[in-house]
């Protein structure tokens, strides 16, 4: 089991209507940082760029495989993670790109906010290699029967 990932959570865990707590998939094991996704009503790690409608947050506790405790889970916040070497503006929609517990987590630039989970909160040139981004799972579909309120950006 991973105790730790690559994602630097710098703002969130302040309100705890922040942050949600649900069941652990059956065989999820999950760490600090890890972005979640709900499936069932349980919590499991993100694994796909299609992985938006189900967005939660990120993870702000350890678990362990099968684990009946609930995880805690940030709804919104503001994180330092790895990404795919490009430009960045501030806005930016992101995409999962790569990563699970015990692998390091890494976004890229979405498609005109298509698969979008977190937005760019910094300009940095090409050569950049992590960036300080924001999430909103209500505004990216995680809830709501995955609608979200976020209209993704003008095609």
């Amino acid at each position: 089991m991973a105790t730790t990932s690559n994602v630097i959570i710098r703002h969130g865990e302040e309100s705890e209507l922040n942050k949600i707590k649900t069941a652990v998939g059956s065989s999820t094991v999950l760490a600090r940082g890890d972005l979640i996704e709900l499936t069932s009503g349980s919590a499991v790690a993100v694994n796909a760029a299609g992985d938006n409608a189900t967005f939660a947050g990120v993870s702000v506790d350890l678990s362990e495989s099968g684990e009946t405790v609930k995880v805690g889970t940030l709804l919104r916040g503001i994180c330092k993670i790895t990404v795919t070497s490009t430009t960045y503006d501030i806005g930016d929609s992101l995409k999962y790109s790569a990563g699970a517990n015990g692998t390091a987590w890494s976004l890229a630039k979405a498609t005109s906010g298509a698969d979008g989970i977190m937005w760019s909160r910094e300009y940095q040139a090409s050569s950049v290699t992590t960036l300080e981004v924001q999430w909103d799972s209500f505004l990216v579909g995680g809830f709501g029967a995955a609608a979200g309120l976020w209209e993704k950006h003008a095609a």
